[in-house]
Parts: structure tokens; C-alpha cells; sequence
């Protein structure tokens, strides 16, 4: 499952076999008739990259940020070795055809990150039939994987859910709980799947462990005053526990390792429960997933968390 390391987002560019490129002059070219795709690069300081689709020579898509690439995996880590390229930074997947994601129709992804601290990673999925359409996903800080799984005809995302980012903690604690897509073939589009994100408990061994680290961080964040923070070794593990099936467990863990009061703990997990993990796009997976039905925020929620 991917945590809190920066992830490289998945972005895939399956080249036809008339796909041309040049490193020397940071393009390349997809020909999937009746659309070309275009992406220019330029590690220039304050140049974007563009990417472009055409139909018949007339422009449909347009995208342009810091970086896009055509890589089946970017992220923080592969966008500074890019930064370093002596050229254009782009590395296309060969990939015969043009369907690669295997959702039984052409399609190209690509990904896109916006530049600047923490921030922030897209997958842009271009659906090469007609009508042409986009999906673009939000990947955020740790990004994403796009791979297959046994059992699976088209490739799985695998990335993360930063609803709780920043909250009740700091950046560097923000929980990342994992979240897998598939393809939803009627509703033409990558979707959470239940499925995919469930997962058996850790073994008892290591719950107990982490049960024993979260306490004692949590005792040592209370021990320097006042505050509405949980440490990431408390929050991060009770929530994977959550987006792989455990809610139960979830409760357990937190009742195990809360080093303050009853009552505090209580109103936290109520707010965790009630109200910020209803505010996740990812919330109806997650319900389905833990067998609970996928009820808005509670009306007495604060309007923001």
C-alpha cells in the first residue's frame, strides 16, 4: 500500500506504432486517427510543457503546468531527476497500440504536476474514441502507481486519499490512507473499488506495536502543551485500518493508543467519523467497504474542518 513517501503518479503514454518523438527538440508526437496528441517539453525555468490534442488540425484539449510527462511512473522523485536532464526530460513508454490501459478503448495518460512545495500531481486520462473525453484525476502530494493486478484486464490506480491532509497535524504528519481505482467500464471512468482496497489486518505482532508508538507519540505531543494535534504514528495507522475494511479495528487501535482524556477522545473520533471522513470523494468506497451507508457530513458539522 502506498503511505506517506512520495509516490510517483502513474502516467502512462502508450505509443502507436506511428508515434514519433525528439529528445533534441523536446517533443512528441501520438498519431491515434482521427487525433494527434502533442506534447512539448522545456526544462526551462518558467516555461511550461504543453500538451495538445487535435482532431482533423483543429484544437480540442489543451493542458499546460510546470511539468507533464508521458511516463508510466512521476512523481516528486523522477521530476527532479527530469530537472537535471541535459534534455527535453521526456521518456515515452513503448507501447504497442494504443489502449493502455486495457479498458478495451484508445487511450493515452499523462501526468501533470504544478511545480512548487508539497503540490501537487494529476493524472490526465485522454479517451481516444469519440465522443473524446477527459478524466482528470487529482493525485496531490504523495501521487500514485498505475499497474495491473491478477485478475484484472485494464491496470488499477493505486494512490491516496489527502482529504486529510493538514488536519488536526502537520504536513509532515498528514495522513495518506491508501486508495485503489479501477475502471468502471459503464461509467467510463476510473472509480474507487471497494475490492481492491480491502485487505487483511496486520498481524496482532505488529498492531501491538504500532499500538505502542502511537501512544507514546501521542503522550509526547501532549507533553508540550495544549493542542488539538495527533501525532501521524496515531492518526495514520487508524486510518489504514479504516480504507482497508476495519473499522472496528479502527475504534480499537485509537481506544489502545489515545494517551489523553476519555471524553477527548470520544469528541475526536466522533468528528474523524461524522463528519471529515464524509467530506472524502472517496467517502462512498470507503463506506461500502466497511459496510456503512454513505451519509453526508453530520448537519452539526463545523463548515470546515
Amino acid at each position: 500500500m502506498i503511505r506517506t513517501v512520495a509516490f510517483i503518479v502513474a502516467a502512462f503514454a502508450a505509443l502507436s506504432a506511428s508515434a514519433q518523438e525528439s529528445d533534441e527538440s523536446g517533443s512528441a508526437e501520438w498519431d491515434v486517427p482521427p487525433y494527434r496528441i502533442v506534447l512539448k517539453t522545456n526544462l526551462d525555468a518558467g516555461h511550461l510543457d504543453e500538451l495538445t490534442v487535435y482532431s482533423t488540425e483543429v484544437p480540442i484539449y489543451h493542458l499546460s503546468d510546470d511539468f507533464v510527462r508521458s511516463e508510466l511512473t512521476i512523481g516528486q522523485e523522477t521530476i527532479a531527476d527530469d530537472r537535471g536532464k541535459p534534455v527535453s526530460g521526456h521518456d515515452p513508454e513503448k507501447v504497442p497500440g494504443t489502449d493502455v490501459l486495457g479498458i478495451g478503448r484508445p487511450n493515452l495518460v499523462f501526468a501533470d504536476y504544478s511545480g512548487g512545495m508539497h503540490c501537487c500531481f494529476k493524472a490526465i486520462i485522454l479517451m481516444l474514441d469519440k465522443p473524446f473525453r477527459v478524466q482528470e484525476i487529482d493525485l496531490h502530494d504523495p501521487g500514485g502507481n498505475f499497474h495491473p493486478v491478477e485478475g484484472r484486464t485494464s491496470l488499477v490506480l493505486e494512490a491516496t486519499d489527502a482529504t486529510f491532509k493538514e488536519w488536526r497535524s502537520s504536513f509532515a504528519d498528514s495522513p495518506f490512507p491508501p486508495v485503489m481505482l479501477s475502471y468502471d467500464p459503464v461509467a467510463g471512468r476510473y472509480v474507487a473499488d471497494p475490492d481492491l482496497m480491502r485487505a487483511p489486518l496486520p498481524a496482532p505482532e505488529e498492531l501491538a506495536r504500532q499500538k505502542g508508538v502511537a501512544r507514546e507519540a501521542h503522550g509526547a505531543t501532549l507533553a508540550d502543551g495544549p493542542t488539538d494535534y495527533e501525532p501521524g504514528f496515531l492518526t495514520s495507522p487508524m486510518l489504514d485500518l479504516i480504507y482497508t475494511g476495519h473499522m472496528t479495528e479502527a475504534h480499537a487501535f485509537l481506544v489502545d493508543s489515545w494517551a489523553d482524556s476519555v471524553a477527548k477522545r470520544d469528541a475526536y473520533w466522533s468528528l474523524l467519523t461524522r463528519c471529515k471522513l464524509r467530506e472524502s470523494p472517496y467517502w462512498p468506497a470507503v463506506a461500502k467497504l466497511n459496510g456503512l451507508p454513505a451519509t453526508p457530513p453530520a448537519a452539526d458539522c463545523p463548515n470546515r474542518l
